[in-house]
């Protein structure tokens, strides 16, 4: 039992006034110590291994245990506690700590990462509050942005508190088992067994243990408070898979922070560029849009679900062809497919992926589906109403269209494809450039480089007046008229590869090209680029082309004003 393994049931007594505790140096002070430690160890590998719960969940509990412990100690118990979801223990350690250093800035982080996962928005932002004169200024700027405020709810969170404000308990009640039972059908993996996460964070070791039985309603219940965190084994025991998943992870080496402000401007762009593809690839190849979660750790995680259960292999080279060449053009992020078998051979289980919504056991991270603005367990349940499952029949034609068609264009973006095709063919063949369009369309603004970029390339196309007041208008601050301004100086050739991988320091491989045009450039992936076409004048009308193109533009920048105002 952990109890007579971790102490004895009558403790050795500790002083109750700290400074007549041991000091540190002293033979009795580095016994203590010894002692905290040897219980910390022990706790520790119980729970990793499940062992004894409810007895290490009865001594983490125990405030006399840990309340004369050394500062580092003390983390490490909260940790442990955090670890066996009993979060308000981890609160209130972290409490102590402040009342003993007020100064200690990584307490104060440690305490508003908590309060964020744990999605208790009122009390991190009063924590935030007393924490401002203790955390350095770009730390703080950094936790009032992430700290969300208190608005209104819309979306799918008023959609959730309209519901819960006109049930009853029995009502709400049966709401959250609906939403459970909704994620058990949605995350249905092996019938005979599951997996449960265990991290060691000391040694930065983490892995798996499986549990031997069919998942219940209670063990999901437990993965989404907190309390233990599963994962599922993709195949079933018939060797057929219900979905399919793509891992997407940044990189080891950008891991750890430490990224520059243009690194940290790339990940976001990347991101951004890999999500539409990821997205784009799945309308065409399954004909369902993919579930994006948040790993909780280093990545994000996409779900592709079937109505019924799937051949394994034709499950894997589903999830394969989703990702396709896309591995190819990113430097931050790494792609996997699951599963990763055809069929189940030997004993083993199989692949197994970590269930969405819990607490990542190394990071203390939970995880979530970004679309979703409420990170509440309850809104992000209610989310998976809204997720759409392949069925046999979407999957056969939509590989039949895939074979058929020479020119891929998936439904979701085929009014875009058509009406933009130059846009389209430069976010889906070159990389550098499909980032920057990617982030334009997510409004997020560029910089000055980046607009250097879109203007000396698109603006050598024969539509390059109606392609950049497009894009540019996705920008909050977009200017009309400015936009003109920088079309009427341009001049010259259209940026060659080399620059632009120089502008945007892009460490991605070069492409290559069939057509030569005396050097690279991105407009060889244009089919309807004319290099010997030149932009004239922003203002000067030479044609009734050019006339249309005005047109256009004017039209794009109306329905912009349009969309703005129904915002």
């Amino acid at each position: 039992m952990v109890e007579k393994m971790v102490l004895s049931e009558n403790p050795r007594k500790m002083p109750a006034d700290p400074p007549s505790a041991p000091s540190s140096g002293s033979p009795a002070g580095r016994q203590t110590r010894a002692d905290c430690s040897l219980v910390l160890d022990r706790l520790e590998k119980a729970l990793i291994e499940g062992r004894d719960e409810k007895a290490c969940s009865r001594k983490l509990q125990d405030q006399s245990l840990w309340q004369h412990m050394n500062r580092e100690q003390m983390i490490r118990w909260a940790e442990l506690a955090q670890m066996a979801g009993l979060f308000d223990v981890t609160i209130r350690v972290f409490e102590q700590l402040h009342a003993a250093n007020p100064n200690d800035a990584e307490v104060w982080e440690l305490h508003l990462e908590l309060l964020l996962t744990l999605n208790r928005t009122e009390d991190s932002a009063r924590v935030l509050a007393r924490a401002r004169q203790r955390l350095p200024s770009s730390r703080y700027e950094y936790w009032r942005n992430v700290t969300p405020e208190e608005p209104g709810p819309t979306g799918d969170a008023k959609e959730a508190d309209i519901e819960s404000a006109a049930a009853g308990p029995f009502v709400q009640m049966r709401q959250r088992q609906e939403g459970i039972e909704r994620f058990m059908m949605l995350f249905s993996g092996r019938e005979d067994a599951f997996a449960r996460q265990w991290a060691d964070r000391s040694n930065d070791r983490q892995g798996y243990v499986p549990v031997r039985r069919p998942m219940e309603p209670a063990d999901v219940a437990d993965h989404l408070e907190g309390r233990r965190t599963y994962g599922i084994y993709l195949l079933d025991s018939g060797g057929r898979a219900s979905l399919a998943a793509i891992d997407a992870d940044l990189k080891t080496g950008f891991r750890k922070g430490g990224l520059s402000k243009n690194q940290a401007r790339q990940v976001k762009q990347e991101r951004a560029y890999l999500f539409r593809r990821i997205a784009d690839a799945s309308r065409e190849k399954a004909a369902t849009e993919p579930l994006v979660e948040f790993s909780g750790a280093k990545g994000f995680h996409f779900w592709i679900f079937f109505e019924t259960p799937i051949p394994a292999a034709q499950a894997r080279q589903l999830a394969g062809s989703v990702i396709g060449d896309i591995g190819q053009d990113l430097s931050f992020f790494s792609l996997e497919a699951f599963p990763k078998q055809d069929r189940l051979t030997g004993k083993g289980f199989g692949n197994l992926v970590k269930l969405p919504l819990g607490v990542h056991r190394s990071t203390g991270k939970r995880s979530f589906f970004p679309a979703c603005t409420d990170r509440s367990v309850e809104a992000q349940l209610l989310y998976l109403k809204k997720v759409k499952q392949a069925g046999i029949g979407d999957l056969d034609r939509a590989r039949e269209k895939s074979e058929a068609e020479k020119v891929r264009v998936h439904p979701g973006y085929r009014k875009w494809a058509e009406q933009y095709p130059e846009l389209h063919q430069l976010e889906t063949r070159c990389p550098p450039m499909g980032r920057i369009i990617a982030a334009c369309r997510d409004r997020q603004s560029l910089t000055a480089r980046e607009e250097k970029i879109v203007y000396q390339t698109i603006g050598f196309l024969n539509r390059h007046k109606t392609l950049l007041h497009y894009l540019l208008g996705f920008d909050p601050d977009y200017n009309p008229h400015q936009v003109d301004y920088q079309i009427s100086r341009l001049r010259g050739t259209p940026l060659g590869c080399k620059r632009i991988h120089s502008l945007l320091d892009y460490t991605g491989d070069y492409c290559r090209f069939d057509k030569a045009d005396g050097y690279a450039n991105p407009l060889l992936h244009v089919d309807s680029y004319d290099h010997n076409q030149r932009p004239g004048p922003g203002e000067k009308i030479r044609n009734l082309s050019d006339a249309l193109d005005n047109m256009r533009a004017a039209i794009v920048q109306v329905e912009r004003f349009l969309n703005q105002q129904t915002d």
